[in-house]
């Protein structure tokens, strides 16, 4: 009996401790204007979360005298930190509501929970808030510079600020741990002479607000000067001024993840819209407080009216929320919903909904209908994307992008976007015509994968060919990249800006984006394609051995085709193998390699002298206007000489045209040279 007596004590202190937290019996209006509650027993009542800052416990307040007088609702609040608050927003049996949590600055800890639906956000509440540096104004007219973090790299500035425990360096007044902040991060990434001095956890507020108000400021003795974290709005901006240290801008980049993991943070905070959080049961036990937490909305000026009155003017927070909501009537009427849904308003709205039963069942029927189709057009079109999407097995690996790009960006921007728009319109035609799978399109360049190696270098030859005939903007063909070139033949050779292709064969890795559904594919012969393409020239087709092996034959059959060894190269480091390069030649780009990679030199008098008896009237003129553009001047210089050391041995009469042809007047060869 002894036992079990002490046990039920136990039990009872438990409770007590337990309960010490919640209050409820504060009153803000009269009785006559205080709802009746609806749940007398309180089985199933609202807690408001109040943490452990005025301007919050001033939110809570305002949000609990609402539900619970002007509501009705059986309301109670519950002191907590927001690390705490945590566990209870996502309670599934119990509701809880916190009216000011500082989203962006805990994003990292509460995206997750909010995109898996496990904790419900009601929206913003209205306060334009901020966190940062500050610095008592008055310094300023003293030490020039305090307001830019730059100032706290030098000796002379930092030392105003340290104190015994920080010596050397100058002493920046931190948080408590359960505080998110970074400001130790910023200050080693900034390399600022700081020491970073945690506030005790129980009076971290009311330790900050006494350093940064103190009076002991002396102008002619200047030391422990006090640079601190602080946030906006606060109470002590109604009688104080302080000034805000500007930290490098803040940028989504700067607060990545990965930044936030590695403490690599070295910007100012974000601005924060503080947001109103709750969990799962407001939604369906307490429907018009979820309504009107939703609908609450305060301006900075009214929470920092409500923190001046409770700070300055001996008022609790709860007395301060119920003095602002006494003279504010309007606004608050604003946020009330419309009606209370009881037992007779939910027969009404059984017998209105049962009324339009037949319209409603006509629509959804309707509504469902095309969400089917769309799921099917949607499903057709990601299966025909994947149709030549390789899953496994060996394939050929191709990347193409336009030569000297770089070079046609800095002539003419505008024209750059157009020969890329046209560019990327005829690789995409031509993939399917030749069931490619295109991965990626990196920078200005494109992945494609293809089953057949067969078909890659199909598809190779034919953009090679679209591009010599596209309609490429006017203002960049007489660019040395993109100049018409023509053979003794009159046979366009190479015409606007050049494609340049390389193609490798293997194994790559492939798996499925969860997010896109598309496949994608990597890995080491991934790396190689992509090496082998950065070989090769404009107009050039380059591919690797392994892929040489695969379309020899097909080459060998093809007669406008053929395969050339370019050489070997290392395609995995400076330590790796070399592996043989093959140039795949396609009518009539054979001639085109010459004009890329091959200076004349060695020109003999026989062949240019022949191949000139040969020509018509009008080849002469391509030859005496188009082939000698290509070549450089010292080259024009050399076989210029050779020519003339020949012209009298050769007696080649220039001026003799075909008789087939029409006569067209063409120069002397002679007064051409």
């Amino acid at each position: 009996k002894k036992m079990k007596g002490i046990g039920v004590i136990v039990i009872i202190l438990i409770i007590l401790i337990q309960q010490a937290h919640i209050t409820h019996s504060r009153t803000c209006y009269e009785e006559t204007t205080t709802k009746k509650r609806r749940n007398t027993s309180c089985e199933k009542p609202i807690y408001i979360i109040k943490y452990d800052w005025l301007g919050a416990k001033v939110v809570a307040a305002v949000v609990e005298i609402i539900l619970r007088e002007r509501m009705g609702y059986c309301v109670k609040t519950l002191d907590a930190t927001v690390e705490e608050s945590y566990p209870l927003l996502m309670d599934t049996k119990t509701s809880y509501i916190a009216p000011e949590v500082w989203y962006n600055t805990r994003r990292r800890e509460l995206e997750p929970y909010i995109n898996e639906n496990k904790i419900f956000s009601a929206g913003e509440i209205g306060i334009s808030a901020r966190a940062g540096w500050y610095v008592r104004s008055e310094y300023l007219p003293h030490v020039e510079g305090l307001d830019d973090y730059r100032a706290y790299r030098k000796e002379e500035t930092v030392k105003l600020f340290s104190t015994n425990a920080t010596y050397p360096n100058g002493r920046f007044l931190d948080g408590p741990l359960s505080w998110v902040t970074y400001n130790k991060e910023i200050i080693d990434n900034l390399a600022l002479r700081l020491t970073s001095v945690r506030v005790n956890e129980s009076t971290a507020e009311e330790e900050l607000v006494s350093l940064l108000t103190k009076t002991d400021f002396d102008e002619h003795n200047m030391k422990n000067l006090v640079l601190a974290w602080f946030w906006e709005p606060h109470e002590i901006f109604v009688k104080h001024k302080l000034k805000r240290v500007t930290l490098p801008q803040y940028s989504e980049t700067c607060h990545s993840n990965y930044n936030l993991i590695n403490d690599m943070v070295d910007c100012d905070y974000p601005s924060e819209k503080p947001q109103k959080l709750y969990s799962k049961p407001l939604i369906t036990d307490h429907v018009n407080a979820k309504r009107l937490l939703e609908a609450i909305m305060l301006e900075s000026s009214d929470q920092l009216q409500m923190m001046g009155n409770a700070s300055f003017n001996s008022l609790t927070d709860f007395e301060a929320a119920c003095f602002w909501l006494k003279t504010n009537e309007a606004k608050v009427n604003a946020w009330l919903p419309g009606f209370v849904l009881t037992d007779n308003i939910w027969l009404i709205l059984l017998i209105v909904f049962g009324g339009a039963l037949l319209l409603v069942c006509f629509f959804v029927i309707l509504f469902l209908c095309g969400v089917i189709l769309f799921i099917a057009y949607v499903r057709r079109t990601q299966a025909a994307k994947l149709i030549y999407a390789p899953r496994n097995g060996p394939m050929a690996v191709l990347f193409c992008e336009i030569h000297q790009l770089e070079e046609l960006a800095n002539y003419s921007e505008n024209n750059t976007k157009r020969v890329i728009s046209l560019f990327e319109s005829i690789v995409r035609q031509l993939i399917p015509m030749f069931e490619g799978y295109e991965v990626k399109t990196p920078s200005t360049s494109f992945m494609i994968v293809f089953s057949s190696p067969e078909k890659a270098i199909q598809f190779a030859a034919r953009a090679h060919e679209q591009a010599l005939n596209a309609n490429w903007p006017m203002h960049i063909m007489h660019l040395p990249y993109c100049k018409s070139v023509i053979n003794q033949s009159g046979e366009l050779l190479l015409r606007g800006p050049r494609l340049r292709i390389g193609i490798g064969y293997g194994y790559p890795n492939c798996v499925m984006d969860r997010i896109t559904q598309q496949m994608d594919y990597f890995g080491l012969d991934v790396n190689k394609a992509a090496r082998v393409e950065a070989l090769a020239t404009g107009g050039e087709i380059l591919i690797d051995h392994a892929m040489s092996t695969h379309v020899m034959e097909f080459v060998e059959h093809d007669l406008r085709m053929r395969l050339d060894r370019l050489g070997e190269y290392q395609l995995q480091g400076d330590d790796g193998p070399y592996e043989r390069i093959y140039r795949l030649h396609w009518h009539p780009y054979e001639e085109a390699d010459k004009v890329n990679r091959v200076s004349i030199k060695a020109t003999t008098r026989p062949n240019l002298v022949d191949n000139f008896k040969q020509m018509t009237n009008r080849d002469r003129m391509h030859a005496q206007h188009q082939m000698f553009e290509v070549m450089t001047n010292d080259d024009l210089a050399k076989t210029f000489s050779l020519l003339k050391m020949h012209m009298h041995d050769a007696q080649v009469d220039f001026d003799q045209g075909d008789e087939d042809e029409e006569d067209l007047p063409v120069e002397p060869f002679s007064e051409f040279l």
